[in-house]
């Protein structure tokens, strides 16, 4: 549940104990209930905040943004993949951002949104301070990418040098490879397979991976089910000649 994550980032305080300095720099904040189009119809609820008035200054150009891998060399690395006999995972982690490591920055204070104080009067005289990453925040996207990039290299994958949201890890025993593509919090896992020891590997990386953040269940693309990812159609050939 999402809304129970949020907590983990924001603390009640009350609006006399927030530093004088830092009242006119309070963000805005809303809470915002979305429901999926899929066969699901799932409902997500968040909270959101108003980043726009947010000031960053230890950021340079082109740092605000989550790992994204070009649409390009995604296209490129699943062809190679599936023409040459691999077998491709998919992973997604569930409210990514709320997930993203703290980082040591200036107190940000926001506005608990009126929703929730006419629900809950006991906050009217409240504000929340923001202890972490959170869904709006400008520096959200930036300590997530990092913070799966800091891990990713830490489990021994490789940044490819032309593209920042591709990893790869070399199998010791055989030399095959394991390719993780990343687009914000979804995960594409590449593979071949070679006496199992790639899917050993693979499936000691997702119990890892499932350790160290929240993540839905992981699917598989199997021959002759088409499965969808960043708007195309997948499918495996039941039969490779």
């Amino acid at each position: 549940n999402s809304v129970l994550e949020v907590w983990k980032v924001l603390t009640p305080v009350k609006l006399s104990d927030v530093p004088p300095h830092l009242r006119g720099k309070m963000l805005r904040c809303w809470e915002m209930l979305t429901t999926k189009t899929d066969v699901h119809r799932s409902a997500k609820s968040r909270i959101l905040i108003d980043g726009s008035q947010e000031e960053l200054t230890q950021f340079g150009p082109g740092q605000f943004y989550s790992g994204v891998v070009s649409y390009a060399d995604l296209k490129i690395s699943l062809f190679c993949l599936l023409a040459s006999g691999g077998h491709l995972r998919f992973i997604d982690v569930e409210t990514a951002f709320l997930q993203s490591d703290r980082e040591n920055d200036e107190r940000v204070f926001c506005h608990i949104p009126d929703t929730y104080k006419r629900d809950h009067p006991e906050f009217s005289q409240y504000a929340w301070e923001v202890t972490g990453s959170l869904y709006g925040r400008r520096c959200s996207p930036k300590r997530w990418r990092d913070t799966l990039k800091g891990w990713l290299v830490s489990e021994e994958f490789r940044v490819n040098m032309f593209d920042d949201s591709l990893f790869v890890r070399e199998c010791m025993k055989d030399g095959r490879l394991i390719l993780i593509i990343v687009y914000v919090d979804d995960l594409t896992i590449g593979f071949w397979s070679h006496e199992n020891s790639s899917e050993i590997l693979v499936r000691d990386f997702e119990a890892k991976l499932t350790k160290r953040f929240k993540c839905k269940p992981g699917d598989s693309l199997k021959p002759g089910i088409p499965i969808r990812l960043l708007g195309m159609q997948l499918q495996m050939s039941e039969k490779i000649e």
